[in-house]
């Protein structure tokens, strides 16, 4: 049977710090400096609408720490409605999704209108163009000629935000 060694008692001397005290503007200088870095953590991940970052700040900060917060990002670039309203209305675009539900998804995300409108404007997507390449992958010719699977089209191209005018040109092009 093995033998313990013998039992030794070591001391070990805690040192004690005088607490600290901060002043209440040491604190939300402090706090102002983890809110901004919270929302540079979340910003090198994905961009984020203005709204939304400060909703996520309320969660963690007071009210005014979230406010300086957010207009520190906003006057330093580090946050953007219009950079990300630019950035979505690519990505939506690309996945082919109309004018109409992508100005409808940036309202839901507490955009300007003025913003939507100018990324809309400033996107080189035609989405003339997307209506057709979409509804040709997603339809034939035989689809677009029997009255009720027009009504099932035009239902579907709306809800992906096409306009009538644009869904009526894409089909008189695939009915050719």
């Amino acid at each position: 049977m093995p033998v313990c060694p013998p039992f030794s008692v070591t001391a070990v001397i805690f040192t004690l710090r005088k607490p600290c005290v901060m002043s209440e503007d040491q604190t939300e200088q402090q706090s102002l400096q983890q809110a901004v870095s919270y929302v540079l953590e979340l910003e090198a991940k994905k961009e984020y609408p203005v709204s939304e970052i400060r909703t996520r700040l309320l969660k963690r900060f007071d009210q005014t720490v979230t406010d300086r917060a957010v207009d520190y990002c906003a006057e330093h670039g580090y946050i953007s409605d219009t950079r990300y309203a630019e950035m979505f209305v690519r990505f939506r675009a690309r996945n082919s999704y109309g004018p109409e539900r992508i100005r409808y998804e940036l309202k839901v995300k507490d955009i300007d209108d003025s913003i939507i409108s100018e990324a809309l404007e400033n996107c080189e997507t035609d989405f003339d163009e997307t209506a057709l390449e979409y509804m040709c992958r997603r339809y034939s010719a035989d689809d677009v000629k029997e009255q009720k699977a027009r009504a099932r089209i035009v239902r579907h191209m709306t809800g992906r935000g096409f306009s009538f005018e644009q869904i009526r040109r894409a089909m008189d092009h695939l009915s050719r």
